[in-house]
């Protein structure tokens, strides 16, 4: 039973730390046993980080980011070309009207409108490398 216990301790023990985001670490001590903890001490055998949950022996190279794939390419070309069309829009239009579901109207003022501008220009500038010249 108090095997039982102390199993049951180290798992709530472990899973909070998962869910904290802080590292957690496996090594042999110098007696031979299993430890966890947050810090391994210098000279332990065969240390573990523990990170997300899966098991890799500390020093190996992380996995490698997933290949974007040509359909990611041309949808994110896609998705950059419309911000940029919808900015040369803002910039041109001499009033803005924005329209809700229910069909009321609102008109921008002057104010708005550049704020709105620098906010596109700033979402095409980090998701596509840069904003179409005015």
């Amino acid at each position: 039973m108090r095997l039982v216990s102390l199993a049951m301790c180290t798992l709530l023990m472990l899973g909070s730390a998962f869910a904290a985001g802080d590292p957690v670490y496996r090594w042999k001590g110098a007696d031979g046993k299993v430890h966890y903890g947050d810090t391994p001490p210098a000279g332990a055998q065969d240390v573990r980080n523990f990170d997300n949950r899966f098991a890799r022996p500390s020093g190996s190279a992380a996995p490698a980011p997933a290949a974007v794939t040509d359909e990611e390419v041309a949808a994110r070309e896609a998705e950059c070309a419309t911000k940029r069309s919808q900015l040369k829009t803002y910039r041109n239009a001499t009033q803005l009207i924005e329209r809700d579901a229910l069909g009321r109207e609102r008109q921008y003022s002057a104010e708005e409108r550049k704020q709105l501008v620098a906010k596109v220009e700033a979402e095409i500038e980090t998701q596509c490398g840069g904003a179409q010249p005015e």
